[in-house]
């Protein structure tokens, strides 16, 4: 039980205590927030918020510093004219273990799955091409109709390439050829492999500023590449995509916005797995991959989103801590 005014735990049973794995002597007494919700330190759920309930998942520190998923449920109540917020906890750790073993049972059988047809189609796909060399060279190509299945045919050869260079690369591990480059100069060149229709704007403020960081520079570029194709395509009828950066001692932050059709929550929350697309074509690997290159970098990345309000990527890389220039901010 919680005391509603100051946050601060006046009971907790042997249970709770179990599951928040610290004694009660440092559980009772403290702010709540010390140790569950600590993402949300000052945000009470339910005096903050306003809401009547609170019924949700949330992290608990133990003493160890661990952060143990719950269900937590709050329900508000009054006695003798004071509120108080009752809590209870459901450890959800098994649950979440499993779900981690599903995961990584998926990923295994995605990957042997995609390692076979990397390895059964490029071979075809080859020798059509090189019928395709041969036809070019032939009396063939003063045909109108056959030329234009000819290039029917390299166009389609081209996709299907495609997809097995994202399925080959999702397989292996991303290997880097790192060097001190320049973000800038990297944006730069991205923009120049993607085609932007008249009724989208373009407004850059990151391609002003210098910023070095130990990279591989054709990995990043294809990062670049996806995130802008992907904001071209969520804007079908115009918009405005808007590149920012910001830095810190640490890192520098690459934000891509766009005021597309946006995305609902289930979408949001998969667009990061493997097979997962909501495209007519294409097979789902563009953003997983985009995010194992950023990763082995030591980066991070991030999207967020909402329905007719257009999404936003943040890219998260080190920084060379040597080459921090004028720019940086604390």
């Amino acid at each position: 039980m919680v005391d509603a005014n100051n946050h601060r735990v006046i009971y907790a049973n042997p249970v709770a205590l179990q599951v928040i794995g610290r004694p009660k002597e440092q559980v009772v007494g403290a702010v709540c927030h010390s140790f569950v919700c600590p993402a949300e330190v000052g945000k009470c759920p339910i005096t903050d918020l306003g809401l009547a309930v609170d019924n949700a998942e949330r992290s608990v520190i133990n003493a160890n510093g661990e952060r143990v998923s719950v269900i937590k449920t709050v329900v508000p109540t009054i006695v003798d004219g004071h509120k108080y917020l009752i809590e209870s906890f459901l450890d959800i750790r098994e649950r979440k273990q499993a779900e981690q073993r599903l995961l990584s049972e998926r990923l295994k059988a995605i990957e042997q799955l995609a390692g076979m047809v990397v390895h059964d189609l490029r071979s075809p796909l080859q020798g059509i091409l090189a019928a395709v060399g041969v036809l070019k060279g032939t009396s063939v190509k003063s045909d109108e109709v056959a030329e234009e299945m000819i290039q029917l045919i390299e166009k389609n050869v081209g996709y299907s390439d495609r997809i097995i260079r994202d399925l080959s690369d999702y397989c292996k591990q991303v290997h880097l050829e790192t060097a001190k480059i320049n973000l800038k100069q990297v944006l730069l060149d991205a923009l120049t492999f993607v085609t932007f229709p008249n009724n989208i704007r373009l407004v850059d403020f990151v391609t002003h500023d210098d910023v070095l960081v130990d990279a591989d520079p054709d990995k990043i570029k294809r990062v670049f590449i996806n995130i802008l194709k992907n904001a071209v395509e969520a804007m079908p009828n115009g918009g405005t995509i808007t590149l920012t950066s910001k830095k810190s001692s640490n890192n520098v932050e690459i934000i891509f916005g766009d005021t597309g059709i946006g995305m609902t929550e289930e979408v949001l929350k998969n667009i990061w797995t493997p097979l997962f697309t909501t495209k007519s074509a294409g097979m789902g690997f563009g953003l997983t991959i985009c995010k194992k290159i950023v990763e082995t970098h030591g980066g991070s990345i991030k999207a967020e989103s909402s329905i007719g309000h257009g999404s936003t990527i943040t890219l998260s890389l080190p920084i060379t801590k040597n080459n921090l220039g004028e720019n940086s901010t604390e």
